[in-house]
């Protein structure tokens, strides 16, 4: 029987519709941030539900060959570690999938399309800020307990960033 706040050797079977990995403990499914397909971790269970749990990041033991940096403490950045290859692979699976399901039957979906641009293209952005002693700007981490704060965000583009955009008014 799987415990709450236990530690557990993982190996990842696939990825979810968040980009978090999924072990399997016995019958229940277990969910982690940051873990990619094929990898062997050492977790902790931090939610326990009917089936599932939720864990997290001990250590890693084997890496991922699709991994291709260090998982992202910001909620935006769910599948930064995975190399855009993959991101695109994993795009194209979670939307056939996803539209299958919908609509109860077998669906030809095309591949992805790409400008092949992996950084700076998002246009919007939305940023929060927390009241202090000091003003913060940032992002919230992938568990939404804290506030990082960020100087450059490398998903938005340069007009996003710098303030550099034109808004239309009123005439």
């Amino acid at each position: 029987m799987i415990e709450k706040n236990k530690e557990y050797q993982v190996k990842i079977i696939d990825l979810d519709y968040k980009g978090d990995g999924i072990a399997k403990i016995g019958d229940s499914f277990i969910y982690i941030s940051g873990l990619l397909k094929d990898e062997e971790a050492i977790i902790k269970i931090t939610k326990l539900g009917r089936g599932f749990g939720v864990g997290e990041i001990i250590k890693i033991l084997k890496e991922s060959k699709d991994r291709t940096k260090e998982t992202s403490k910001l909620g935006s950045l769910n599948l930064y570690h995975l190399s855009f290859k993959e991101q695109l692979n994993w795009q194209y699976k979670i939307t056939k999938e996803t539209l299958e399901k919908v609509l109860n039957k077998k669906v030809n979906v095309l591949e992805t399309i790409t400008d092949n641009i992996e950084f700076n293209y998002r246009n919007k952005v939305v940023f929060h800020v927390l009241k202090g002693k000091k003003l913060k700007l940032g992002l919230y981490s992938f568990n939404n307990q804290t506030l990082e704060v960020i100087n450059n965000f490398i998903l938005a583009n340069e007009e996003v960033i710098n303030g550099k955009s034109e808004v239309g008014g009123f005439d």
